[in-house]
Order: structure tokens, then sequence, then C-alpha cells
């Protein structure tokens, strides 16, 4: 795996990363696609909506400087 590079194969580094840090993966669903449209459409990117439709059904907060996601009513880290 290259630095900076993510890897969709779930190589173990990043599988025991991942665990040793106590996360869980969280599979985007039909339910937070269809919330995608009940969404203003206040940010362009379709992956970063689709992070807001997680954070708002599952109650998390995105850490992000990303001052379009920062519009939409759910919690903001940075």
């Amino acid at each position: 795996m290259q630095p900076g590079r993510w890897n969709a194969w779930g190589d173990p580094i990043t599988t025991s990363r991942r665990e040793w840090l106590g996360l869980e993966p969280l599979p985007f669903d039909e339910r937070a696609a269809a919330h995608d449209d009940l969404l203003p459409a206040l940010h362009t990117d379709p992956f970063d909506r689709g992070l807001v439709c997680q954070a708002i059904l599952n109650g998390m907060t995105i850490v992000t400087p990303d001052e379009a996601i920062a519009r939409y009513s759910v919690p903001i880290l940075w």
C-alpha cells in the first residue's frame, strides 16, 4: 500500500490498525442512499454528501475542514 492511498482490498495492515483502534466499518446502505434526496444542495461532491447522510442517520460526527459539509446540520470536528 502506498502512503496516502486507500486500499480497497482490506490489506492485513489496514485491518489490524482498524481493529487496534476499535473502529468498525460502516456500510453505505439503501437508507443512506435514499436520504441523499432529502439533503439540500449545499455540496456537489456525492461522496461527501454520502458522509453527511451517514452522520445524520447514525448520530455521528464528521472530522473535516470542509466548509461545505459544515453548512449541513451535522456535528463537525476540526
